[in-house]
């Protein structure tokens, strides 16, 4: 098994971008963007996966830098995929916006109830009584 690097700052070039959506399918960037390397610096997070030199994984994400966090991409190279690659970025993401506590206290103090943390997908909702 290969050994895999994470980094947050690693240059990831347009031919690693290129390369890794091209093995994943995602043709329709590549027609798109001559230069995927644009598709970064617009992000909140990227967090990028090596096996030596060559990029076999990403993760990329779009926030309002308080409450949400949004995966915009998640691929990892076919031949790497079911290796927990994918797994460790999305567990990144998490723990990157694990900051949003206060957040979820303000929601939860003002009558709103926490839904469905367990599945890594959250949200909040107000219960019936609060409009009769």
């Amino acid at each position: 098994m290969p050994k895999i690097t994470y980094s947050e700052d690693r240059n990831i070039t347009n031919a690693d971008l290129c390369a890794l959506y091209d093995s994943v399918g995602w043709v329709l960037y590549l027609k798109k963007y001559p230069d995927l390397t644009v598709l970064l610096p617009g992000c909140h997070l990227v967090l990028s996966a090596w096996d030596g030199d060559r990029l076999v994984g990403i993760i990329r994400t779009i926030s309002d830098g308080v409450s949400y966090e949004y995966v915009i991409d998640l691929l990892v190279a076919p031949e790497y995929q079911s290796q927990g690659i994918g797994t460790h970025l999305f567990k990144w993401v998490s723990e990157q916006a694990a900051d949003r506590v206060a957040v979820r206290n303000w929601y939860a103090n003002h009558g709103l109830i926490e839904f469905a943390p367990a599945n890594h997908h959250q949200g909040f909702f107000r219960p019936n009584e609060f409009f009769r």
